[in-house]
């Protein structure tokens, strides 16, 4: 190698080893680490401390909202099966019988039914409520349904009118 490359270093290196000048002729002194304001230690800690808190809630806030999400589409599918039931009623017409349930088979695995018919103080009208159950955790949810029919005129009529 020639004295060029060398040279192009030394003069490189005395330049960052030199002193600096604030102003003419006097040198600058070296920097003084105890005035120089940064991030103690405790203060790290103490925001790490702060942000795993926020995390945790965050993270509590997401799984109750992955439950509540759940229990809406165990509602809406026990309205709609309740729904249902009240139809199938209303196809059958079965008067005749106060109380009656089942389970809805292996499509709605879990979900049941009962229906109840009660007289009213109407004469000719009955109450239906159609109650559809489900487990919910440890306990059980239920939605239940009233609707008021007239119950039919004769054997000719199948369908009970709807209030």
């Amino acid at each position: 190698m020639g004295p060029g490359v060398w040279g192009h270093w030394r003069t490189w290196y005395r330049f960052r080893t030199a002193p600096t000048y604030k102003q003419q002729g006097e040198i600058a002194s070296p920097p003084d680490f105890k005035q120089q304001r940064g991030f103690t230690l405790l203060e790290i800690i103490v925001a790490l401390a702060v942000l795993a808190v926020a995390l945790v809630a965050l993270l509590t806030l997401r799984n109750r909202d992955i439950a509540l999400q759940a229990h809406a589409r165990h509602l809406v599918t026990a309205t709609s099966l309740a729904k249902a039931k009240l139809e199938e009623f209303n196809r059958v017409a079965e008067a005749d019988h106060t109380e009656s349930s089942g389970d809805f088979g292996e499509h709605y695995p879990g979900y049941a039914w009962s229906w109840d018919v009660q007289p009213t103080p109407v004469p000719k009208w009955i109450e239906l409520t159609v109650t559809v159950t489900w487990p919910e955790g440890a306990g059980q949810e239920q939605v239940a349904l009233t609707t008021y029919l007239s119950e039919p005129e004769g054997p000719t009529s199948t369908q009970p009118a709807r209030l």
